[in-house]
């Protein structure tokens, strides 16, 4: 048992073989799940007697599908939502195919380091918390809730997105990824995409350790940008919100834009690139030799090396813009 304080009202165990898919949809249940040495899923449901249906489970076409239904309208303590409804999964280590959880108003939580195939799993009102995965492919989708993890290796394409809460994670290991918050912050140690990064937050801060990818589209509507270390090429946006990238190896032409905010980048010393400057309200600082134009000096460009890497434009509206 994992934790909780409510009766057991259900158990199953179901064999691996010839499993193609594990596909769970809960209610009000918390998700709990743990990797165990075995070669069966085992599936605990605990709740109140009489307020808490039991599931039903079913098999198909290799796929293995539990449904959670609705708790006893009539009889519910509705106190009790949220409260320890828990059901409490073990897969074996060597289950190495399809998962997918659904969950109407409770948390996610996977344990251990998992190896899966083509991976969802949706909260619709509660967060996902995950230490490490291994997957083909990976969606981790929260309408109310924050999505938390450690480290994922994602063999193809990964997509998280919290429509309210935050980002939490440490590495992202894909070939593309898409990560999205409409109202919430992201914050990341390492992301390394082999191909196309997209990284968009309606309403909330980016803070990231490292980025390295073939291209990158970053958009932030409300909310400021800030980078350690950036490899790659593509366009930055930001409505409201300023832009500071530490260390930046452009891979092709780039261009970074802010309506109302200050851009500040430090280019990576061995690069060959050109600069297009231009802010309509602010002043243009930098450290390479540039040619400037107009009399207030708000429209620049400059060559540093060859300039063979690419051209990086940047144009702000509002701010000042900081090279070194």
């Amino acid at each position: 048992m994992f934790g909780t304080n409510l009766p057991l009202i259900k158990e199953e165990h179901f064999s691996i073989e010839d499993m193609k898919e594990f596909y769970l949809e809960a209610t009000y249940e918390n998700v709990s799940i743990r990797l165990i040495e075995s070669n069966e899923i085992t599936v605990r449901q605990y709740g109140e007697p009489f307020v808490d249906k039991e599931y039903t489970s079913s098999f198909k076409d290799g796929i293995l599908h539990l449904y959670f239904p609705s708790r006893n309208s009539r009889i519910i303590d509705f106190s009790l939502i949220g409260k320890n409804l828990r059901v409490e999964i073990q897969i074996p280590q060597k289950y190495s195919n399809a998962i997918t959880l659904i969950t109407s108003s409770g948390t996610i939580k996977i344990s251990g380091e998992p190896t899966w195939g083509n991976t969802t799993m949706e909260s619709k009102s509660g967060s996902i918390n995950i230490d490490k995965i291994n997957s083909e492919s990976l969606s981790l989708v929260s309408s109310s809730g924050s999505i938390n993890f450690d480290s994922c290796t994602v063999k193809n394409i990964s997509k998280f997105k919290a429509s309210s809460g935050s980002l939490n994670f440490y590495n992202i290991k894909s070939l593309n990824s898409s990560i999205e918050t409409t109202s919430g912050s992201i914050r990341a140690r390492n992301i390394e995409v082999s191909d196309e990064l997209m990284l968009s937050s309606s309403s909330g801060s980016m803070r990231i350790e490292n980025i390295s990818c073939q291209l990158f589209n970053i958009h932030l509507t409300s909310g400021s940008l800030q980078v350690n270390s950036l490899i790659g090429k593509g366009n930055i946006f930001t409505s409201s919100g300023s832009i500071k990238i530490n260390s930046f190896k452009i891979l092709g032409d780039s261009q970074m834009n802010t309506s109302s905010g200050s851009v500040q980048l430090s280019m990576s010393q061995s690069d060959n690139y050109t600069l297009n400057l231009k802010t309509s309200s602010g002043n243009i600082n930098c450290s390479k030799p540039l040619s400037y134009e107009g009399t207030r000096k708000n429209n620049a460009t400059g060559t540093v090396g060859d300039g063979l890497n690419g051209t990086l434009s940047i144009t702000t509206s509002s701010g000042s813009i900081h090279i070194r």
